[in-house]
Formats: structure tokens, C-alpha cells, sequence
């Protein structure tokens, strides 16, 4: 019997394996005490089977900060606030198949590791291939008052109860955060814009998913953004979004929406995300963006002239935030439209996409809002054209380049509304064709 089919018997998930090794990525700068309180609860967590490897992953603090024995130590230059690398660092540096991640001022209760690790399991399960993104319960609290009247932070931290009202040494949790785990069944619904309810300073992932999404995206520099970007990027390509109201850790101080010193760096964190989250609501519709909203294969099995290239290819760019790719020969039609371009789509630019459509025939497309529309809950085929939002690929494998061949595609729908192939015989009659296209 195979190892797969072991431990399909035994009810084992591959992608969290047996739940027992579970790597914890603490980010620190600059702040051993509240680093003490989250390491001195991680060593507390009450679940005696797991094997936690500890890795704090320092981001150019001055002064190294001192670990215990079996805590990993690594540490990058300080070359400004760099969240995104300094986690990608630490998570690197492990190979169990679950990694957590924890701020260095956010501590957990005994229970935070096994049930961010319960929730893992239970959501992978339901993307078999896809892996698995968790958060869990950020609770916030005067903690430096606490450790200031002479209590011990960690106990006080196991002891009070997460839902206790805002007095006194607890503060006030986001009412937007638990509204929108309420919404969405605690993200088992979650739907376009649910990728805000995630945040890195409780965030776990099988590694599976973490490693075919390259982690954090390093070029995101300075506050904030690079826990959205990588949540909607497991969103879009079929990874399950859990939220683990079990998971609870505390951070000291109130949330960043109630700072108004970090409004600048909030109006930072949206211009770098409008670059990188095609959703209409995020970039808005006629940027031109490396990422974009729709990608587009032009690999047609046949040609056509000129005009008919030219009255085609310009129907696609209709669709707005588009990128075309062309394969080896990029037409010399539309030249100088960056949009339209040679070579292949990166993985990156799949993973932003939220639409992927094949074009294996000459055609004109002549209702962009109608197609997009078409695919939304389910792959659309016509004639010669194929079109499906990401994350409803059957295979998270299925979107990336090496997948494509121009050919022929059984037709399984009338296309004349949406699309129109274009004659083989001939030039066209270019402001003909226009008329009829735009009647």
C-alpha cells in the first residue's frame, strides 16, 4: 500500500501532515520585553504533542535580542520596515508542513497553536491540492500596564477571557473584523473583498501553499499591506480562507485603525495594494497595470489577415484591465499597446489575475461585461474560447503557462452574443466590422 493511501486510511491530511511538527515565525525590532511574553507563552501551549520550531526573525534591531535555548535566532539589515521579507526569512528557514506566524507583541493563549493547526486541517480538507490559510482571534489589551503593576503578563493573558467587554486593561476589538467572520461563516463564504479579514500577526498556512505562492511579496516596503496581498492571492487561486475564533492572542495596545498617526502610512499601504489587487474596488477600471485584472492567451490555430488580427485583438482590450499574451509572436497589430505583449505571464501576474481566458480561434469579442459575467461561477466555453475566474480552476496547476496549446474547443454554448469568429477568407472592412460590432 503507498504512503498516500496509509494515510488516507488513518484520515491523515497530506498538507498539514500528521499535526505534530508546526513551525512559528515571531517577527521582532526593537522589543525584547513583549518578544519574552510571546516566547514565554509559546512555551506554555498546552498541547504537549506538538513540535513547535521557534524562529524569530529579527528586522535589523540594533541589539540582537536574546532566545532561549531551541529558539532559532535570524536576523536581516535594517533597511526599513520590511514585514513581508523578515517573514518570509524565518518561514524559509523550517520545513514542517504547517507555518504560524506571530507579531513579537501579539501573545498567545495556551490553546492558540493547536487550534490554529485544528483549523488548518479542517479547511485543507476542503481543497484537496490547493493547502490551507488561517486566522486566528488578535484580542487587544493594556498589557504594559498589566506587566507594570507587577503581574505576569503570560498568565494574565491565559486567564482573561477574550470576550470580556473593553475596561479597564482589555481594549476594544475591531467590530469590523468580527462582523465580517460572522458574515462569512468565519470565512468558509468568503467572497471578493474578504481577503481584509485576514492579518499576518495571527496568520498560519500549510507550507504547500506558502511555497507555490513565493510567500510574502518582498517588494512591499514600509507599514502594512503585505498580509492582504498574500491572502488574496490564496483567495484567487483556490486556497481556503479559515478564520479559528479558538486561536486567541493578545496584542498589546489597540488596533491600528484607532492610531491616528498611521493614516499616512494606511493611504501608503492602499496605493501599493491598488498595484497589485486587480478588483475593481481596489485600482478602480482604466489603469494600465503590470498585474492585471484579465489575462488573455491569444493562441489562435489558424490566421486571418491583418484587419481581421487588428479587429480582434483591439475587441479584447475592451475588457479594460486586460494583459494579452501572445506567445512567441506578438503580432505587429496594436505595437505600441503595452497590454499586448510577447512571451508568457508570470506566475505572479496568474496568481493577481482574477479572470483567465484562452483564445484558440480568431474572434472578436463583443460583450466584455457579458463574458466576464458568463464565467463567474463556472468555466465558460464557446467556440475557439474558453474563459474561468482563477479560483474556480479545477487544479491550481491549471493556470500556469506550460498548461496552454492553440487548438480547437468544443463548442458548449452559443457564443454570437459574446463572441464572433472572425472570417478566414480576406481582409476585413475595418469600419464595416465597427459598425456592426459596436450597433
Amino acid at each position: 500500500m503507498s504512503a498516500n493511501a496509509r494515510a488516507g486510511e488513518q484520515g491523515a491530511d497530506l498538507s498539514v501532515g500528521d499535526g505534530r511538527d508546526v513551525d512559528v515565525v515571531v517577527t521582532h525590532f526593537e522589543d525584547p520585553q513583549r518578544l519574552r511574553w510571546v516566547l514565554d507563552s509559546l512555551a506554555a501551549q498546552d498541547d504537549s504533542s506538538l513540535r513547535l520550531h521557534i524562529v524569530v526573525a529579527d528586522d535589523g534591531s540594533a541589539t540582537p535580542p536574546s532566545v532561549p535555548d531551541g529558539v532559532t535566532l535570524l536576523r536581516q539589515a535594517n533597511e526599513g520596515f520590511r514585514a513581508a521579507a523578515v517573514r518570509n526569512l524565518g518561514a524559509r528557514a523550517g520545513s514542517s508542513p504547517v507555518v504560524l506566524f506571530l507579531d513579537g507583541d501579539t501573545v498567545p493563549t495556551p490553546g492558540y497553536c493547536a487550534a490554529m493547526v485544528d483549523a488548518l486541517r479542517e479547511a485543507s480538507r476542503e481543497a484537496p491540492g490547493a493547502g490551507a490559510l488561517v486566522v486566528g482571534a488578535r484580542r487587544h489589551a493594556d498589557l504594559s500596564a498589566v506587566a507594570a503593576r507587577g503581574d505576569d503578563v503570560v498568565s494574565w493573558c491565559a486567564a482573561t477571557d477574550p470576550e470580556a467587554p473593553a475596561d479597564g486593561d482589555v481594549l476594544a476589538a475591531p467590530q469590523w473584523l468580527r462582523d465580517g467572520y460572522a458574515r462569512t461563516n468565519d470565512l468558509r463564504d468568503a467572497g471578493d473583498g474578504d481577503w481584509r479579514l485576514v492579518i499576518s500577526a495571527v496568520m498560519g498556512m500549510t507550507r504547500d501553499a506558502f511555497e507555490r505562492l513565493d510567500g510574502f511579496d518582498e517588494s512591499l516596503v514600509g507599514y502594512g499591506g503585505e498580509d492582504w496581498d498574500l491572502a488574496y492571492r490564496a483567495w484567487n487561486t483556490g486556497v481556503a480562507l479559515r478564520h479559528a475564533p479558538a486561536a486567541v492572542a493578545w496584542h498589546d495596545g489597540p488596533d491600528a485603525g484607532e492610531r491616528a498617526d498611521l493614516a499616512q502610512l494606511k493611504e501608503g499601504e492602499q496605493l501599493a495594494l491598488a498595484a497589485r489587487i486587480p478588483q475593481p474596488d481596489v485600482r478602480g477600471r482604466h489603469g494600465i497595470w503590470r498585474a492585471p485584472r484579465v489575462v488573455v492567451f491569444w493562441r489562435p490555430a489558424r490566421t486571418v489577415a491583418p484587419s481581421g488580427e487588428y479587429a480582434a485583438l483591439e475587441s479584447w482590450l475592451a475588457l479594460a484591465d486586460v494583459g494579452i499574451w501572445c506567445g512567441e509572436r506578438r503580432p505587429d497589430v496594436l505595437a505600441d499597446d503595452p497590454r499586448v505583449c510577447a512571451g508568457e505571464p508570470s506566475d505572479e501576474v496568474l496568481q493577481r489575475a482574477e479572470f483567465i481566458v484562452d483564445v484558440m480561434q480568431p474572434c472578436v469579442l463583443r460583450d466584455a461585461e457579458g463574458l466576464l459575467a458568463a464565467c463567474d461561477g463556472a468555466p465558460w466555453v464557446s467556440a475557439g474560447v474558453t474563459a474561468a475566474r482563477t479560483r474556480h480552476r479545477t487544479n491550481v496547476d491549471e493556470n500556469r503557462r506550460s498548461d496552454r496549446a492553440a487548438g480547437p474547443v468544443e463548442s458548449h454554448a452559443d457564443a454570437s452574443p459574446i463572441v464572433e469568429t472572425v472570417p478566414a477568407d480576406g481582409p476585413l472592412d475595418l469600419e464595416a466590422w465597427g459598425r456592426r460590432r459596436w450597433s
